[in-house]
């Protein structure tokens, strides 16, 4: 029942004023969620530099350094270390991941040092910096020369621009 005074149709018209505000509360709530999870489901993971990119780059092994080769190896560990880029690979030594395979998708050149009785190293430069490659093989009885064993390398790149 209402009043002369018009109390009941304030009260109605609070009513509504509340439903407009709560309505314009969840909508203005769906559409921040909703423009969280477009710009999480865009969002480049690449775009941010990482340690592994980093050190891929330093050392001369990145992708973009080598683009028309199409693949890559991948570091079982990448870091920058005192200003040098330090990354270690395993090559099967099987089907497209062997040693000769590797030296040829990264360009590495040149004749290499035997190191060891299982060990040889490439060195050259990377802009301006020295880098190392260091292929060790598990076995003792292994010929450096052959293509198709197991081996673990290890890359060093000092600081670009470094001497």
């Amino acid at each position: 029942m209402r009043d002369r005074s018009g109390h009941g149709r304030r009260s109605h018209q609070g009513r509504y004023l509340v439903r407009a505000l709560l309505i314009g509360c969840v909508l203005l709530t769906l559409g921040a969620v909703g423009w969280a999870a477009v710009a999480y489901a865009t969002h480049d993971a690449d775009s941010r530099p990482t340690q592994q990119k980093s050190a891929e780059r330093q050392a001369g092994l990145a992708p973009d350094q080598h683009p028309n080769i199409g693949r890559y190896y991948i570091p079982g560990y990448a870091r920058i270390q005192n200003g040098t880029a330090v990354l270690r690979y395993t090559i099967e030594g099987a089907g497209d991941s062997t040693v000769a395979d590797f030296l040829r998708t990264y360009e590495i050149g040149g004749r290499p040092r035997t190191t060891g009785p299982t060990e040889i190293t490439y060195t050259d430069r990377v802009d301006g910096a020295r880098r190392t490659i260091v292929i060790a093989y598990d076995d003792p009885d292994t010929d450096p020369t052959k293509e198709d064993i197991p081996a673990r390398i290890t890359v060093t790149a000092g600081p670009p621009g470094g001497a």
